[in-house]
């Protein structure tokens, strides 16, 4: 069943799901200091292309309230309602919701969700009407008090496509609720290991009684199961925003490089590396939005522990030609909608801290670039990259000189390397960058 979540002041992980389930929840958490509670949550929800991998399993999107450290308030929950949770369900599958649920098609209902209760009037799954709805529609999902209440909440989805909408109003008996989420939600081991696609969410925006901490709202740009931008709090500290969020599988797509590495041992050297790389399709759905990254790619690795390996301290980045779909750091115009390639390096210290690279060359769809780094004649550390399109011969160039002599042992992923020679991997860069939609 969708969304109930145990919860702890100190652990926030805890999770307790019905008996023989394996379920898993992936996202951030808002959870309020005591004596701060949410009075409205608006937030606006993509609707996934239709999974490839999950017939006859059942996987849950949505953004919940549930009333965390409310629970341990002298008036927090008069009625004994106990941890439930009051969430729009987007649903692949089928849940414990009222209604009829379609086959093979994303829906969603306004619903509330509690099996910890021992209040007999609260226990179990309530919804509203269900919506069933197309790959790519926004649907914005706004859940609020009802005006002069504290705890009868009104939850409303409106399909921003065509207009259509959902609602559901469900009375909590005067409990006050302190957690905010953003989950995606697995419900057996078979949908946790095949659910392959990232979740988004845009334009968050809840609001609270008192002023909450900063810390509590603000959450990082990055994390092992989601890249998010633009969390702020309002300069009266009611306000908690967050401009998107994508949220993903970890053991899928949660791995920032994907492919393999050469870790050489100390005193071996790369001096030339060339592959080719083929350009792959237009991707169908844009990506929604992000930026992927497909590179080969030359680091220090250990000759950063070698006595003359790195004598002006450049540190651990990266020589690369990056081929590229949507925005990134490297100097130049980038195309849109369109594959693209340059020679790079990003560093991190002094003088070598950022981005740089040569010219944009812009590729199609089955072309061919052969791309070259190696070192200039006569030198220990100035490195040439040139990728070439098989296709018409149109190439790129870009040169770094390092005054460090700084010495390349790895053919590897930008990363701190280990200490010991290894094979580490990976090499292929997968970022998510979140963009509105």
């Amino acid at each position: 069943m969708p969304g109930l979540r145990a919860f702890s002041t100190s652990l926030l992980a805890l999770v307790a799901v019905a008996p023989g389930a394996f379920a898993d929840f992936f996202g951030p958490n808002w959870f309020l200091e005591t004596d701060v509670h949410i009075q409205r949550l608006a937030v606006t929800m993509k609707v996934p292309a239709i999974p490839s991998n999950l017939t006859g399993q059942t996987l849950f999107i949505w953004p919940g309230i549930q009333p965390g450290n409310a629970l341990d308030e002298t008036n927090g929950d008069p009625a004994g309602v106990g941890n439930g949770v009051l969430q729009p369900v987007l649903t692949w599958g089928l849940s414990c919701a009222p209604g009829t649920q379609p086959d093979n098609q994303w829906w969603i209902s306004a619903q509330y969700v509690n099996t910890y209760t021992s209040n007999s009037e609260f226990s179990g799954c309530f919804g509203g009407d269900l919506m069933a709805l197309q790959p790519d529609d926004l649907v914005e999902c706004t859940m609020e008090l009802e005006n002069g209440t504290v705890a009868v909440w009104n939850q409303t989805c409106v399909n921003q496509s065509n207009d259509e909408s959902v609602s559901f109003q469900f009375d909590l008996d005067g409990q006050l609720q302190s957690w905010g989420e953003l989950i995606v939600e697995t419900t057996n081991e078979i949908s946790l290991t095949n659910w392959d696609f990232p979740a988004f969410f845009y334009n968050l925006e809840f609001t609270t009684d008192n002023v909450m901490a900063e810390y509590t709202c603000i959450i990082p740009e990055s994390d092992p199961g989601y890249v998010s931008k633009d969390s702020a709090l309002s300069a009266d500290g009611l306000t908690c925003t967050l401009g998107g969020i994508g949220v993903f599988n970890p053991s899928v797509l949660g791995v920032t490089w994907t492919g393999p590495s050469w870790y050489l041992a100390e005193g071996t050297h790369i001096t030339k590396l060339a592959t080719t790389m083929k350009v792959p399709a237009i991707p169908a759905n844009d990506l929604d939005g992000q930026t992927l990254f497909i590179w080969p790619g030359i680091q220090p690795g250990n000759a950063l522990n070698e006595a003359n390996g790195d004598p002006a301290g450049v540190g651990n980045g990266v020589l690369q030609p990056v081929l590229t779909y949507g925005p990134s750091c490297v100097p130049g115009d980038h195309p849109e909608d369109q594959w693209y390639i340059s020679g790079v390096y990003v560093g991190v210290n002094g003088d070598y801290n950022g981005c740089f690279g040569g010219d944009v060359m812009e590729v199609d769809p089955e072309d061919l670039v052969a791309c070259t780094m190696q070192l200039k004649d006569g030198t220990a550390s100035t490195w040439d990259q040139t990728c070439v399109n098989l296709s018409n011969n149109n190439q790129t160039l870009s040169r770094r000189i390092s005054a460090a002599s700084c010495r390349a042992g790895a053919s590897s992923s930008s990363r701190t390397p280990p200490t010991s020679p290894r094979q580490t991997g990976p090499s292929l860069y997968v970022f998510l960058l979140v963009s509105s939609p």
